[in-house]
């Protein structure tokens, strides 16, 4: 045993020798990863693959802006570029250490405008004064409704509300995101009419209208003035409301108001001339309708006479018409010996007052020379006559005496009512 003891003792030292680091201490695995590159408000994992040996422990400084300082691959959010250093210590007590750095790239400011509204139809220009920087990049959203999606100040035309964002990103890939709302007025007007109105003479009619779309408050102005959402009181015919709201957009609607109308002429049937006769047979045209004829000179209803039919004597007469429940009166005809029938007077002169009281203003578009205006009684009776020399003039009555007369110039036959 002794013999051999000097040959181990040899060979352990020339193993030594040939192996100097055999019992030599190894340092522990540590890498903190490569350095990092980020936007601000962004965050990024840091450490190696791996950082440390198995078993080992870790300690990150800079620990308040990482999600946890002793685990090997922290999240880092820092807000400025940041150097992290690890430290890995391993399960015989032995540390190393390593950094990585954490460059924070600040994101551009980007400024999409200020919220507009605008009428339906109408463009608008997106974008701040500047949108974003210089040597950046522009994106915007809802491109469709733009004439270009990737300049800082398109020019918008929606046809509905839209809200449209713009992304604004810097050559190292840091956006910064804004958005404007462009509001678009529409407004749209539907009328309530109240069909009360179905006589001439009506004049309960009303209309409101119902407003949709656009921007409160509204304006109303209609063809009678009223600027009110509704009126009332109408008669017969066509209106037309302007709706306008706050930003100027408006809406215009016509409306009309219908009657049920009563044909109110009479005609006058040939007389049989195979027998001697002076009875005048009248025919009112409206069909389906009760009648009641007047005697225009006395100003009353002819008892019995209420057939669509009439057969009377010469006289003034009228019928009144009861159809769909409105009433009328037809003009009054003269049937009068000796004058031509003017059942369908024409509209050649005017006069007024009517009633008059002593005297009326005379109009007439034509003058004819060879026949004076003629008033007449209702019997046919020549009462005043005057050459008419002047389209406009005043006709002294004073001399004839209350009651109803006919005017007659040229062809056409009035009848003219005088009052004391």
């Amino acid at each position: 045993m002794k013999k051999f003891l000097p040959l181990c003792i040899s060979l352990f030292i020339s193993f030594c020798l040939i192996n100097p680091n055999l019992f030599a201490q190894r340092q522990p695995l540590a890498d903190a990863g490569p350095d990092k590159s980020i936007c601000d408000g962004q965050s990024v994992v840091i450490g190696g693959n791996p950082t440390g040996n198995a078993g080992s422990s870790y300690s990150w400084d800079n620990a308040a802006s990482l999600s946890s300082s002793t685990v090997a691959n922290p999240t880092a959010t820092p807000t400025v570029t940041t150097t992290y250093t690890v430290t890995v210590t391993d399960m015989n007590g032995r540390s190393a250490t390593d950094q990585v750095q954490v460059t924070v790239n600040f994101s551009p400011t980007a400024d999409a405008g200020i919220d507009e509204e605008i009428c339906l139809g109408q463009q608008v220009t997106l974008g701040g004064s500047p949108t974003g920087p210089v040597n950046t990049t522009f994106l915007w959203t809802d491109s469709a409704t733009l004439d270009t999606g990737s300049i800082a100040n398109p020019i918008a035309t929606p046809t509905v509300t839209t809200t449209y964002s713009v992304a604004v990103t810097t050559r190292n890939g840091c956006s910064g995101i804004d958005s404007v709302t462009i509001t678009v007025s529409d407004p749209t007007s539907s009328a309530n009419v109240d069909s009360a109105v179905h006589c001439v003479s009506d004049s309960g009619g009303a209309i409101s209208v119902n407003v949709t779309g656009g921007i409160l408050p509204y304006t109303y102005n209609w063809s009678t003035s009223d600027t009110t959402q509704g009126i009332d009181g109408l008669s017969a015919g066509d209106y037309t409301v302007t709706v306008t709201d706050v930003i100027g957009c408006a809406d215009t609607h016509h409306i009309s108001l219908a009657i049920d109308t009563i044909d109110l002429s009479v005609s006058k049937l040939l007389r049989d001339t195979s027998i001697a006769t002076s009875r005048d047979t009248l025919w009112a045209n409206q069909d389906s309708a009760t009648y009641q004829w007047l005697d225009c000179q006395f100003g009353r209803p002819i008892p019995g006479a209420t057939g669509q039919m009439f057969i009377t004597t010469p006289g003034i007469f009228a019928v009144e018409i009861t159809y769909n429940g409105c009433v009328d009166t037809s003009n009054c005809i003269f049937l009068i010996v000796g004058l031509e029938d003017q059942n369908n007077p024409s509209n050649a002169f005017e006069f007024y007052p009517s009633p008059a009281k002593g005297s009326i203003q005379f109009q007439t578009n034509e003058i004819i020379e060879d026949r004076p205006l003629r008033i007449l009684t209702s019997n046919g009776k020549l009462v005043f006559q005057k050459r008419i020399t002047q389209f406009n003039q005043e006709l002294d009555l004073h001399h004839l005496e209350s009651g109803i007369y006919i005017l007659q110039y040229g062809n056409t036959s009035k009848k003219l009512i005088l009052q004391e």
